[in-house]
């Protein structure tokens, strides 16, 4: 998909998976090609430099080598940054908020004259999952409808040539980390002159990197194996859980002078009374025969890069269709996953508090410390998270 991406996403009921579009087509951030400063100005000359070189090196593959080579391959580049300026000034009009328009496949097929259907069900692996009354949650109509309009507007040759070497390029991009070590390391080197400092310092890095990102549930489950120092943590986050628990329904009941009214306590009780708690990660990460059917579709060969590729893409497909025929399979933790930066989260749609394995240990919890030392560390910490439940926007 070239300007949008597909996610699937809870709705209010927390049993039932949907698909959500989003805008995407973009290779910078959408202020670097509206702006004029010095910064934004190199990173679209750093751009255009990494899609040259990756042309070049598909072209050199080819076995391409005429006069006129140069002047195409800079004439794709100028024509990518073209259309990438145009969705990035829709998107500078048009922000895009938190709230989307919830219509059907049928409804949005209809609107951008777009077969929405068939390509969702080729990107979930199973038409089977859709039909064309399927809700959709679709962020940003106007982007929507600017970037569908604009290219299906191919009557001019030249106009037609641009979107065309968008299209490739928005292939061949997303797929550069699949390919071979020179398409990589050309990506390494855009990155490094895009953030101006090297991201990557060596293969092992990057290659560590990608496993975490692909095989989250994987290297949970080595986690919680080699990491968790004495078996009883989670016992004793449970405790301090139900503790603070406690604790917050008393001090409701007794010292919340700022709740005025007791239909507003009643109902802070009740949100109190429902809230559970997650610990550690899904059970998947946790068994071994669970993981193993969960990864079952996907296969190895040990003497093709692209053919893993293809092979990772397709579980992809296939992890995308299983959430929305299984909503509850990985017990609501592929949500947290989006929040990979932190060790623990509120998800106000569950009424649930998400303590993540790699905050189970020392700093903050340690099963054999004294009771005063694990409260006044992760206790604090949780304690944040159990007050944003009713109070603030997450809480409400």
């Amino acid at each position: 998909m070239a300007v949008f991406g597909i996610r699937t996403r809870f709705d209010e009921n927390d049993t039932i998976f949907f698909c959500k579009l989003f805008p995407s087509g973009l290779s910078m951030e959408v202020n670097d090609y509206v702006a004029t400063d010095a910064i934004s100005i190199s990173r679209r000359t750093n751009l255009q430099i990494y899609i040259v070189k990756v042309l070049s090196l598909l072209a050199e593959e080819a076995g391409i080598n005429d006069q006129n080579l140069n002047l195409r391959v800079f004439t794709i580049a100028n024509d990518v940054l073209d259309v990438e300026k145009f969705l990035a000034e829709s998107l500078q009009r048009n922000p895009t908020s938190n709230v989307p328009r919830i219509t059907t496949l049928q409804d949005i097929s209809a609107q951008f004259s777009f077969n929405f259907s068939q390509l969702i069900a080729h990107e979930l692996g199973d038409e089977n999952v859709i039909s064309i009354l399927t809700p959709i949650y679709l962020l940003n109509t106007m982007y929507f409808t600017d970037a569908f309009e604009y290219l299906t507007n191919d009557n001019d040759p030249v106009f037609a040539r641009k979107i065309h070497n968008y299209l490739r390029w928005r292939l061949v991009s997303t797929y550069i980390e699949d390919l071979s070590y020179n398409y990589v390391h050309a990506h390494r080197l855009y990155l490094n002159a895009y953030y101006g400092y090297a991201l990557h310092t060596t293969n092992e890095a990057y290659c560590t990197r990608e496993v975490v990102r692909r095989f989250p549930l994987a290297i949970q489950r080595l986690y919680i194996m080699n990491s968790t120092r004495y078996s009883n943590t989670a016992t004793t986050i449970q405790t301090i859980f139900d503790s603070l628990k406690n604790g917050f329904k008393e001090y409701i009941n007794q010292n919340a002078k700022w709740i005025v009214d007791d239909d507003t306590k009643n109902i802070a009780r009740e949100k109190i009374d429902k809230l559970t708690v997650a610990i550690g990660y899904t059970a998947i990460a946790s068994d071994d025969t669970l993981l193993d059917n969960y990864y079952q579709n996907f296969t190895v060969n040990d003497n093709s890069h692209l053919e893993n590729a293809i092979y990772y893409h397709r579980f992809h497909r296939w992890s995308l269709s299983n959430s929305i025929r299984n909503p509850n399979m990985l017990d609501h933790w592929d949500y947290f996953e989006t929040r990979t930066s932190r060790l623990f989260e509120y998800i106000p749609i569950f009424n649930r508090l998400f303590i993540i394995t790699s905050g189970m240990n020392e700093p903050l919890v340690n099963s054999e410390w004294p009771w005063p030392v694990n409260i006044g560390s992760i206790g604090v910490l949780l304690a944040q998270k159990l007050f944003a439940s009713i109070d603030g926007p997450e809480g409400k």
